[in-house]
């Protein structure tokens, strides 16, 4: 394992274990029930940060530890400013339906990140324009987001997701989940694709990635409330990569492990 400038430890970390699969119910969801029900003012604020590790890159062998911000700015339970989530506006927002979308950035990959990579050219940090929702059905959480990335990725993913969270005690709640990635041909070539130069200059073989099904994974997230302010949450994740993403000449690891911790306070 081995230690990477911030910059880069943060586009490879967000790459792997960064819930951004879960974005209605992940780590940034850190507050319990009570400190819901007690901010009611037209500003909700947290702010906060851990550690993530996770593989260097979306199939990569070698693993990169580094920092994770934790931040939340939500006005009226409608404009939000978010990690997980970005720039955006809820336009339902009911104890059933959550609607929203959102505007913020898809991490790029570094062909110096690994040796498997050297030669395939670097991929730029991408705008990424969000709709995202989530029904709740009883105890059961579904979430589905669609994004489109402009520039670096240049492709469109579906993130659909399934969990439920559970108190343990008056202080501790724990959120099994499950996911998957969808894909498009944009996206799959510029993430899991050889092209003919760039077989030339890497020395792996020319690989077409086609869209489809890019991953499965699980995850259980865990939230702590230390006091009626601060907050103690973690996130591992295993996931599998699937069909061209899986059998691409870059991938090294078809399944990964990842693991974020945080601190944050609440105003």
């Amino acid at each position: 394992m081995s230690h990477l400038s911030p910059a880069r430890s943060m586009r490879a970390v967000t790459a792997a274990c960064v819930l951004s699969a879960l974005p209605a119910a992940g780590l940034a969801q850190t507050a319990s029930p009570d400190q819901q029900q007690q901010a009611r003012g037209d500003w909700v604020i947290r702010l906060g940060a851990g550690f993530g590790v996770g593989p260097a890159y979306p199939g990569g062998r070698d693993y990169r530890v580094g920092p994770v911000p934790d931040v939340s700015i939500t006005w009226r339970d409608t404009v939000f400013l978010d990690t997980g989530q970005g720039l955006g506006v809820t336009v339902i927002n009911t104890p059933i339906i959550r609607l929203g979308a959102s505007v913020w950035m898809r991490g790029g990959r570094d062909e110096d990140d690994a040796d498997r990579l050297r030669g395939l050219g670097d991929i730029d940090t991408a705008v990424q324009a969000r709709i995202f929702s989530r029904v709740a059905l009883g105890p059961v959480d579904l979430g589905a987001t669609l994004a489109r990335d402009f520039g670096g990725s240049d492709g469109l993913t579906v993130n659909l997701n399934l969990s439920s969270t559970f108190r343990v005690t008056e202080r501790l709640r724990i959120t099994p989940g499950i996911g998957t990635m969808i894909a498009d041909d944009r996206y799959m070539a510029t993430w899991f694709g050889v092209s003919p130069a760039q077989s030339a200059r890497s020395g792996l073989p020319a690989f077409d990635a086609g869209a489809g099904f890019v991953s499965v994974g699980a995850s259980l997230r865990a939230a702590y409330s230390l006091t009626q302010h601060w907050t103690l949450a973690a996130a591992v994740r295993v996931e599998r990569l699937l069909g061209d993403a899986a059998d691409s000449p870059i991938t090294e690891r078809r399944t990964a492990p990842g693991a974020m911790f945080l601190v944050n306070y609440r105003f």
